[in-house]
């Protein structure tokens, strides 16, 4: 996946956060990286259970969002190569982005499950967090 010229990505500074409450909505934007569902894992899902999904608007336009899975069409796996292959379809209702509200369905190849814990485990991060709230007080 191609990602944008860096023309177009966001550049926060420590003294862009005034209060203690921005700089919290600012660390709940992140998250700890999402891991794609390997297709033995398809048993651990369950109706209800959050996750982050592929959408794809075109062959262009593929991006991450938080969603649910609302159902799963159990099937048959079937085996490649040694390999087993999920041919179960979920639908997922997605939890924001531009078809928040509405459902998709879609095969596992397409869906992350969360993974539990602080977004401030990364370095980068908590350090960056570390000083925003140095420079509010």
């Amino acid at each position: 996946m191609d990602f944008p010229d860096k023309d177009e990505d966001e550049v926060f500074h420590v003294e862009d956060f005034k209060t203690a409450k921005e700089l919290d909505e600012f660390v709940n934007r992140f998250r700890p990286a999402c891991v794609q569902l390997q297709d033995k894992e398809c048993y651990d899902m369950r109706r209800g259970s959050y996750v982050c999904a592929l959408l794809e608007e075109g062959e262009e336009e593929q991006k991450f969002y938080n969603g649910v899975i609302e159902s799963i069409e159990r099937e048959l796996h079937t085996r490649e190569g040694g390999e087993e292959i999920c041919s179960c379809i979920y639908v997922v209702g997605w939890l924001e982005g531009p078809r928040k509200n509405c459902t998709q369905q879609m095969g596992l190849k397409r869906i992350c499950k969360l993974q539990p814990g602080s977004p401030l485990f990364d370095p980068a991060l908590a350090s960056f967090v570390k000083m925003a709230r140095t420079q509010l007080i």
